[in-house]
């Protein structure tokens, strides 16, 4: 019996899930003029053709959640820094384009294709903004996504994700 309550249940799941994520709409104009209304420094658009299905959008998405990555990989979480303890006032606005513009690498916008590996490409964007400005301006290029993807086996799955 409690092996037939566990199959429904299965069923039951996977119907309702599969309902969710058809009606997640992800190239609505709606959806875009939502986005829209938001983001500041980048417009959303209709970047695909309509008929592309969505499991495709979502693997570019790139990321297999921290739900899989094992605690025993990774040491403590930082929560704060006797460095920052002193800072009071954040600026409203700030553009480190601006404020760093030797570093010409930041803010570049790269193609990852049709690959799912945003989790390499912002990494490596980051870690080479950051090289920047602590050597400043004398480590000044980008830092290898595709070397990340491909080469780092404990860092994610390639194309089909990462963490």
């Amino acid at each position: 019996m409690s092996n037939f309550i566990y199959l429904i249940s299965i069923i039951l799941l996977r119907a309702y899930l599969t309902e969710q994520f058809e009606k997640a709409d992800f190239l609505s104009r709606e959806r875009i003029n939502k986005i829209n209304s938001i983001a500041k420094t980048w417009k959303a658009g209709e970047n695909f053709d309509p008929n592309t299905p969505k499991e495709v959008i979502i693997r570019l998405m790139g990321s297999i959640g921290f739900s899989n990555i094992s605690r025993s990989l990774h040491g403590p979480v930082k929560t704060s820094d006797p460095l920052y303890d002193g800072l009071t006032k954040i600026h409203k606005k700030f553009d480190a384009r601006k404020h760093w513009r030797h570093c010409k690498t930041m803010g570049a916008v790269r193609d990852q294709g049709n690959c799912g590996c945003c989790w390499a490409f912002s990494t490596t964007g980051a870690f080479a903004d950051r090289l920047c400005v602590a050597t400043n301006g004398k480590y000044n290029q980008l830092v290898s996504a595709e070397e990340l993807t491909f080469c780092c086996h404990s860092c994610g799955f390639g194309c089909e994700g990462g963490n």
